[in-house]
């Protein structure tokens, strides 16, 4: 590997893989009219650099911003075509802003933000966390369900939730971390559980799959109060799923090695799936 430096500032890195002469090359790196300094230093290893060649980029095709309003389900509420269409008309057109905070339009963050610039954010951050069995039976109590209803049907604003999935307690290590925090607080984190999601996928801890499955019930019942209440909900339940610092988002405990693509494609489809067992159609 070696990099490439513009003025001094890094903006890629090219590999030379044999001893055979080979193309490398870095993308998307803008330049301003005039004279530039390039250099290539070394970071581990080292080239035979034979000549480099600057080519303008192909402009972004409008064909990026045509995305289809169809959504995969058929059974999606009116809420949710509508929110999803909303989406479609303004991608590459607008900018929705957004904010994390746990209570919503009374939460710091947001107060902040309106005094600052006068408005609220459109986008509202939740997390179901608090809502996990593992958590809940330790005194944990989610209350951003009750949040998202107010902001959506009161303020108007569109609701995003991500999950913060506490291992089941079977798989979760005792004692504290680090930090000195119950292992259970931080019980999302990889290197406080030794669950592997790899084994659960190939059939190797069935324990660890009813356990999976109860929890997706439990948040399941917090998205249905949501489509009882008329509110769609922007739901990505495995954020950062290219870390390995989620435990389901790594292969195990031991090596902490993000799970590949594919294992990481069919535990999605498995909890879409599963979650339509419960009638959630959003």
């Amino acid at each position: 590997d070696n990099n490439i430096n513009v003025d001094g500032k890094n903006v890629g890195s090219v590999k030379h893989l044999n001893e055979k002469k080979s193309d490398s090359t870095v993308t998307n790196v803008m330049l301003d009219k005039g004279e530039h300094k390039i250099t290539v230093t070394s970071s581990w290893g080292w080239i035979y650099l034979d000549k480099m060649s600057l080519e303008a980029a192909k402009g972004i095709s409008e064909e990026i911003y045509k995305v289809s309003p169809e959504l995969i389900n058929p059974n999606a509420t009116a809420e949710t075509k509508a929110l999803f269409r909303f989406l479609c008309d303004n991608y590459g057109k607008k900018i929705i802003s957004g904010q994390v905070c746990d209570y919503g339009v009374n939460g710091p963050e947001f107060k902040a933000i309106k005094a600052e610039t006068g408005k609220y954010p459109a986008m509202l951050g939740l997390d179901m966390m608090d809502y996990a069995p593992s958590r809940t039976e330790l005194g944990a109590k989610g209350s951003s369900v009750d949040v998202a209803i107010d902001f959506s049907n009161k303020q108007g604003g569109i609701v995003n939730y991500c999950w913060h999935w506490n291992a089941p307690t079977e798989y979760l290590k005792d004692g504290k971390d680090e930090n000195g925090n119950p292992r259970w607080w931080g019980g999302f984190y990889t290197r406080n559980t030794d669950f592997d999601i790899a084994k659960v996928m190939d059939g190797k801890d069935p324990e660890g799959k009813k356990l999976l499955d109860r929890d997706i019930a439990e948040i399941a019942k917090q998205l249905n109060k949501l489509e009882d209440e008329g509110v769609p909900v922007l739901w990505r339940p495995l954020h950062e799923a290219n870390g390995s610092w989620f435990w389901f988002c790594c292969r195990s405990n031991a090596d902490q090695e993000p799970v590949d693509a594919e294992l990481m494609r069919s535990f999605w489809r498995y909890i879409y799936n599963d979650y339509k067992r419960f009638t959630i159609v959003q």
